[in-house]
């Protein structure tokens, strides 16, 4: 299956109040839509989310609008389902992140997403 990018389009479900939602974060670099991320401390000790790739841990994605560094930022976790590819190339089966941001790949060893359409997916790990 081939590594799919998520969208610059990618937004939430509409039933995203549901998912755990990890709040009074604060975005250390800018992230698009739907960032796969991870929390990570600061030199000053304060909790900020930032990109995660392959061999990170995947604390869920961020909120469904552009956010840029320093500004507050919602990440989503189990159960957050969200629009991932406009062209609609997911295949049936689970994904995990690649060393390029934003890029999920069915070949990854840690799954943390499953497609649950060919548009579509669901966080179901954070690993």
């Amino acid at each position: 299956m081939p590594k799919v990018t998520i969208s610059p389009k990618a937004d939430i479900d509409a039933k995203g109040h549901t998912a755990v939602q990890i709040t009074g974060l604060k975005a250390l670099v800018d992230l698009d839509p739907c960032t796969p991320v991870k929390i990570v401390a600061d030199a000053n000790g304060n909790f900020r989310a930032t990109v995660a790739k392959a061999g990170d841990v995947c604390d869920g994605i961020s909120s469904p609008k552009k956010t840029l560094a320093g500004q507050p930022v919602t990440v989503f976790g189990v159960g957050m389902r969200f629009h991932a590819s406009d062209a609609g190339a997911l295949t049936p089966g689970l994904y995990g992140l690649t060393v390029n941001a934003r890029e999920v790949d069915s070949a990854a060893h840690v799954k943390v997403f499953r497609a649950v359409s060919k548009t579509d997916l669901q966080v179901i790990a954070v690993a």
